[in-house]
C-alpha cells in the first residue's frame, strides 16, 4: 500500500444533496496519496449511505467512521483527528468541494517550507445555485508567517479550518468544548501558540457553500455566555503558559473582531431594538472588563492602519465607533452594505 501524506477529515450531518460532490471532488485530487476519513454524526438521511458506497468504491483511500450526533461540527473534528494515520491533516465540510490541486498545493506548502500551517484562498458560494459570491484570502499574495503575534495579518486571516493543512503534532491534541457556532475560532486561538511559521498561498483551492441555514449566520442570545466563557478559557490558557504577553495585541483584536464586531451583526438578523441594543452592552461590557487592551492596541493605531490599506483604516473607523459607544451605528452601516449594496464584507 503507498504510503499517505495527507489526511482530510470529513465531517457529514444529514447532507445527502451535497456529500456526493464533495467525495468526488477529493477522490479525484491530484495527490493520491491522501487518506479521507468520512465522520458520519448520527446523519438520519441516505448520508451514510453514499458514504459506504464511495467507501466500497475507493477502500484504500475512504474510511467510514459513525458517532452519535453531539458535540456539533467539532464533536466531529475530534473524532476524526483521532484516526489520522500522517503527519499533516485538514477539514473538509461535507457540504462543500475542493478544487483538484487542494491537497497537493496545501500540502507542498506546509511540507516545502517546513511550516506548521498552511492556508490558501478559497471561494463563497451559493449552496443553491452554486454561483460565485465573492472569493477571499487571493489577494494576500505568497506569504511566510512567523508566529510572533507582532503581526495583525494573523487576525484577518479566514479562521475557519477548512481551507488549512495542519502540522499533525502541533495540534492534534487540542481538544475544545463543543460550542455550537464559530467553533473553528476557538481552535485556532488554542492552536496560535503552538505555531512557529505560517505559509499563505493565494492559489483558490476550496468552495464553500453558503446555506440560509448555516449555523454561522444563526446567532442566539443563549450563544453569548458559551463565547464568553470559551474566550475567558483562551485567556486563561495563555496566561498560565506566558504566552498572553506575546499574543496579547493579537487576542484583544480577535475578541474585538469577532465577538464585538462579527457576533452583534449577526445577532442583528436574530433581533433587533431594545434587545439588540441590550446585546450590544453585554458584548461591549465584556470586551472592556476582560480584555480592556483592544481599546489601545497597536494594530488599532492610525499610523498603522494607514500603512496597512483600506480594511484596516475601515476597522479603524469602526474603533472609534465602539469607544464612543456607538456600535449600533456600525451594524446600520454594515447591513446596508451587505444586504442592500450586495457588497460582501468580511473580517
Amino acid at each position: 500500500m503507498t504510503r499517505k501524506k495527507m489526511s482530510i477529515i470529513v465531517t457529514v450531518y444529514n447532507i445527502e444533496n451535497y456529500i456526493e460532490r464533495c467525495l468526488e471532488s477529493l477522490v479525484h485530487q491530484s495527490l493520491q496519496e491522501i487518506e479521507i476519513i468520512c465522520v458520519n454524526d448520527g446523519s438520519t438521511d441516505k448520508s451514510l449511505e453514499i458514504l459506504n458506497r464511495y467507501a466500497g468504491k475507493y477502500p484504500d483511500m475512504i474510511s467510514v467512521f459513525t458517532k452519535e450526533n453531539g458535540g456539533g461540527d467539532w464533536g466531529a473534528r475530534n473524532f476524526g483527528v483521532k484516526k489520522i494515520n500522517t503527519g499533516y491533516f485538514s477539514f473538509v465540510d461535507g457540504d462543500d468541494y475542493v478544487h483538484r490541486d487542494y491537497a497537493l498545493k496545501l500540502y507542498s506548502a506546509i511540507d516545502e517550507n517546513n511550516a506548521d500551517m498552511a492556508i490558501c484562498a478559497f471561494e463563497r458560494r451559493d449552496a443553491a445555485t452554486d454561483k460565485k459570491i465573492c472569493s477571499d484570502m487571493d489577494k494576500f499574495g505568497h506569504r511566510i508567517i512567523t508566529v510572533d503575534g507582532k503581526d495583525s495579518i494573523l487576525a484577518f486571516m479566514n479562521v475557519a479550518l477548512w481551507n488549512k493543512v495542519f502540522r499533525a503534532s502541533k495540534v492534534k491534541d487540542i481538544e475544545y468544548p463543543a460550542i455550537r457556532v464559530v467553533s473553528d475560532l476557538f481552535l485556532m486561538l488554542a492552536a496560535m501558540p503552538n505555531l512557529e511559521k505560517i505559509v499563505i498561498i493565494p492559489d483558490i483551492l476550496y468552495y464553500y457553500m453558503m446555506r440560509r441555514d448555516s449555523l454561522i449566520h444563526n446567532v442566539r442570545e443563549a450563544d453569548l455566555g458559551a463565547y464568553e466563557k470559551n474566550f475567558l478559557t483562551i485567556k486563561e490558557m495563555y496566561t498560565s503558559n506566558a504566552a498572553y504577553t506575546k499574543f496579547s495585541d493579537y487576542i484583544n483584536l480577535m475578541v474585538f473582531m469577532h465577538y464585538g464586531m462579527a457576533t452583534i451583526f449577526r445577532l442583528s438578523y436574530a433581533c433587533g431594538g431594545a434587545a439588540l441594543k441590550n446585546h450590544c452592552a453585554r458584548i461591549n461590557n465584556f470586551i472592556n472588563t476582560e480584555f480592556p487592551g483592544w481599546r489601545s492596541s497597536p494594530f488599532l493605531k492610525f499610523s498603522y492602519c494607514l500603512k496597512k490599506g483600506v480594511k484596516h483604516c475601515a476597522l479603524y473607523v469602526i474603533h472609534l465607533l465602539y469607544k464612543m459607544n456607538m456600535s449600533l451605528l456600525f451594524v446600520r452601516i454594515y447591513r446596508f452594505t451587505v444586504d442592500v449594496l450586495k457588497i460582501d464584507i468580511k473580517y
